[in-house]
């Protein structure tokens, strides 16, 4: 299923906040294979991520590199909840674990098992851009 033939998915983009360049392009390859389109922002550019989250109708879902969590990611991650956009959490790190906010947001970890983040995705879609359905996916280690 491709997930802009999904009408619950009618916004357009999926928000990429990674700084690895290699692992951006793995997912964003990820993101687009099931039709979505990627903006890809560093995770230290606050102001352009901050930007894009509050263009309406812009982003259907983000996905979050928390693998080295500084206040700017969570700063960004609750003014995406708070735009009532779904988040996918990302990391390098196999030992990083999510504070309490956030530790039922679905997180994935190196090595990245890209088929579950697209069916997380999709997911996501059929719950009408809402989070995953519960028991779905809540850790992808």
């Amino acid at each position: 299923m491709n997930i802009m033939t999904d009408s619950s998915m009618a916004l357009s983009c999926a928000l990429v906040l990674e700084d690895d360049l290699l692992v951006a392009a793995d997912l964003c390859n990820a993101i687009e294979s099931e039709g979505l389109l990627t903006l890809l922002v560093s995770v230290n550019d606050a102001a352009g991520a901050a930007s894009l989250i509050k263009q309406e109708h812009l982003l259907a879902v983000a996905v979050v590199d928390v693998s080295h969590p500084r206040n700017v990611t969570y700063a960004m991650m609750d003014i995406l909840r708070t735009e009532g956009i779904p988040i996918v959490c990302v990391s390098t790190d196999p030992l990083v674990a999510l504070p309490s906010p956030y530790a039922s947001l679905p997180l994935f970890t190196k090595p990245f098992d890209l088929g579950g983040l697209q069916h997380v995705l999709r997911q996501m879609a059929i719950n009408g851009g809402g989070k995953a359905s519960p028991g779905e996916v809540s850790s992808c280690r």
